[in-house]
């Protein structure tokens, strides 16, 4: 009797042993994932040493400096130029538009991360003028601290083509041309 209940278990283990691993079984469930924390967005400038490449974009032209990129990327990873409409502010979800075109109507913005702290100057430089429409100066309020930043003022400047200059213990690091119409 034992003989005969043993060869059909036999068959049964030899059959199992043919099906592939799993073929047999009903796929797990997938667990539901734990809810996670989503951030902010964040603001991540534009590259600089050439404008963003957009259709308001001001065509290359010959600098009047050259920055020294060596010492640019001791201290920033991007620097970038972009706009506003006059009323708003910098914040989550209202960044600037990059661009290197502005009316007299937008907020002239300037978008940067600092890596490396130093003492920082900055100024306008009129290329049809060829002479500084806001003179070399420190930035105020000093930078106290890495990380990315973005500034925006109400244009003084008239019409005309323009460079924002930048310079990083007192080496020029960016020079970003711009176009006021």
């Amino acid at each position: 009797m034992n003989k005969i209940a043993i060869q059909p278990l036999k068959v049964l283990f030899v059959l199992l042993a043919m099906i592939p691993l799993g073929a047999a079984c009903a796929p797990a469930p997938t667990p539901t994932p734990l809810p996670t924390y989503t951030p902010l967005p964040t603001y991540t400038p534009y590259p600089t040493f050439t404008p963003v490449s957009t259709a308001t974009t001001v065509p290359p032209v010959t600098l009047s400096e050259q920055p020294d990129k060596v010492t640019w990327s001791k201290y920033f990873t991007e620097i970038s130029l972009g706009k506003l409409k006059p009323g708003t502010q910098v914040g989550p979800g209202n960044f600037p538009t990059p661009t290197a075109i502005f009316t007299a109507n937008d907020l002239f913005c300037v978008s940067y991360n600092i890596i490396k702290l130093g003492k920082f100057a900055e100024a306008i430089y009129d290329i049809q003028g060829q002479n500084y429409f806001t003179p070399k100066a420190e930035v105020f309020p000093p930078i106290n601290q890495p990380g990315g930043r973005a500034g925006c003022s109400y244009l003084e400047f008239p019409a005309g083509k323009y460079e924002y200059k930048i310079w990083a213990d007192d080496v020029l690091v960016a020079v970003l041309p711009f176009e006021v119409r």
